[in-house]
């Protein structure tokens, strides 16, 4: 795998980590019985900074560090806000919105959704509050082509939800850490989802004429929403990995899809641009072998660099009424990753052709010559035969969160 910032030989083995990865509930916060069962295994203490709690790595992730990280005490916080990316003064901001809406039956949102309305019309990050760190994660120019794939507003939402789930997971393996204390469980350790054991013994890919080899790197809190990730057969719940139609991926329009990457080293950059992102999550690197008898069997098209290509990249296949019915049909497309959507979208028809060019197309990382990256989209129909095809082939890294290895968050 490709290295990125704070990659290091001496982390554990990703086999050994594992994550915790469940729907979301209303309320996550440490009860009185859960903070006195944790203060007393020293595995929390009470911090001098308002609103926090000095918390023992050990507690969160399965490591032997003896790191401790500062956690707000409650999800509903101005302590909350900060931690997901906003300056004091802006997080006060979005709890007072919270907290004194006026008309809460007719805006019946929760903070994370007032977090969104604060930076719905950004000028600038720091205009809205954003702390330089998350600008900083952001605008790494490591992963500018992976910023480019859709608007700034888009990934500013994306992280700031992102990090408030996450912060909600952890909050969850401190209660259930306590249950266990507190049951004088001889496994009282954290400990997250258990993976098939033939999934973690990772096994040499194989011979490349018996099956297609795909790629996809994300952040692991991104797998909640579609229940359980493996079936009682041991098949990876593909609609764990779909991306959601809103806003939508190049070629899928308004429907569900799942990406995957046919470079690895094109899946690592996402990887990693996730683990800059959030430095309190475990992210995923994902090998699927898919059989070629399947693949081959399916409706497919492919999108690549040209005239197609960018009228796609302008205008997804939904909006395009009967043109290109022939992608909106298709159960696989083939094609390259666009880039720089945040220019191109205020273009005018007869000026698509000119103004979107190679520098819009992806280029797989640390290639010598520019190579375009490709991608593959399994559109929502074959959502469950992808995970029956793959079943026993699907293999995931585990990667540790960067809060472990860099400075102290």
């Amino acid at each position: 795998m490709a290295t990125y910032r704070h990659r290091n030989p001496t982390r554990p083995s990703p086999a050994t980590v594992s994550v915790t990865m469940e729907p979301d509930q209303l309320n996550r916060d440490l009860t009185s019985a859960e903070i006195r069962i944790l203060t007393a295994a020293s595995l929390i203490s009470p911090s001098p900074n308002p609103g926090m709690r000095t918390v023992s790595a050990a507690a969160l992730y399965p490591t032997t560090s003896t790191k401790t990280l500062e956690l707000p005490e409650h999800m509903t916080s101005v302590a909350a806000m900060e931690h997901v990316g906003f300056t004091p003064a802006a997080a006060t901001q979005v709890f007072n919105n919270y907290y004194t809406c006026p008309d809460p039956d007719n805006y019946p949102y929760g903070l994370i959704s007032h977090a969104h309305d604060k930076v719905k019309h950004p000028r600038s990050m720091a205009q809205v509050g954003l702390r330089t760190e998350f600008q900083d994660a952001l605008l790494d120019p490591t992963f500018k082509d992976v910023l480019r794939t859709n608007t700034l507003l888009y990934w500013v939402q994306a992280t700031l939800s992102g990090r408030y789930r996450m912060l909600s997971d952890l909050s969850v393996r401190l209660k259930r850490l306590a249950e266990r204390l507190e049951g004088n469980s001889a496994a009282a350790r954290c400990r997250g989802v258990e993976m098939p054991e033939e999934v973690m013994r990772r096994p040499p890919p194989r011979p490349e004429g018996e099956c297609y080899l795909l790629y996809k790197g994300q952040a692991a809190r991104t797998v909640w929403y579609a229940g359980e990730e493996w079936e009682k057969d041991g098949s990876f719940n593909m609609r764990q990995l779909a991306s959601l139609p809103v806003p939508p991926g190049d070629f899928n329009g308004r429907i569900p899809a799942v990406y995957f990457n046919l470079e690895a080293e094109t899946a690592e950059l996402y990887r990693a641009w996730a683990a800059r992102r959030d430095q309190y999550c475990e992210t995923l690197m994902i090998r699927v072998e898919l059989p070629k008898g399947y693949v081959d069997g399916l409706k497919q098209e492919e999108v690549f660099y040209g005239k197609n290509w960018k009228d796609l990249a302008w205008v997804h296949p939904s909006l395009h009424g009967t043109r290109f019915r022939e992608y909106r049909e298709a159960e696989l497309i083939k094609g390259h990753v666009c880039t720089g959507v945040q220019k191109k979208r205020w273009m005018k028809v007869e000026e698509v052709q000119e103004k979107i060019s190679k520098k819009n197309a992806m280029k797989v990382p640390e290639r010598d010559e520019e190579v375009m990256a490709v991608q593959w989209a399994f559109l929502s129909a074959e959502h469950e035969g992808l995970g029956v095809a793959s079943a026993g082939n699907v293999f995931v890294d585990v990667i540790p969160p960067e809060c472990l290895f860099g400075e102290s968050p």
